[in-house]
């Protein structure tokens, strides 16, 4: 599934210590995605590492190219680190549920599609 307008969970709450901040940054990168559909049947799914090698390098990637442009990202901009899975075509009634296993109070995120 690939949400053309975005599915937001709970925000993750980064701890302000250096240890903290690098098991969170450790756990990112590390974290298992799978994603289910209803019957807990399995859709696909990755790591973290999956996505540039580490999640946040989408972002550090983003930002360099918009300053190449001339841009930069802003305060409250929420940004798509891409994709843990292949994309799949959604089907009119699914629901399908992420799980981002291995991240300190990340919890799962749920959608149903029309």
């Amino acid at each position: 599934m690939g949400a053309r307008l975005g599915v937001r969970g709970a925000p993750l709450m980064v701890p302000q210590d250096a240890v903290g901040q690098a098991r969170v940054l450790n756990e990112l990168r590390d974290m298992n995605v799978h994603l289910v559909d209803a019957a807990d049947a399995p859709l696909g799914g990755g790591k973290g590492s999956d996505v540039l090698g580490h999640p946040l390098n989408a972002v550090v990637w983003l930002a360099q190219a918009l300053k190449a442009e001339g841009l930069s990202l802003r305060p409250g901009q929420v940004v798509s680190l891409g994709s843990f899975s292949a994309l799949l075509p959604p089907k009119a009634g699914q629901k399908v549920t992420a799980h981002y296993d291995g991240v300190t109070g990340l919890q799962p995120v749920t959608v149903s599609f029309r």
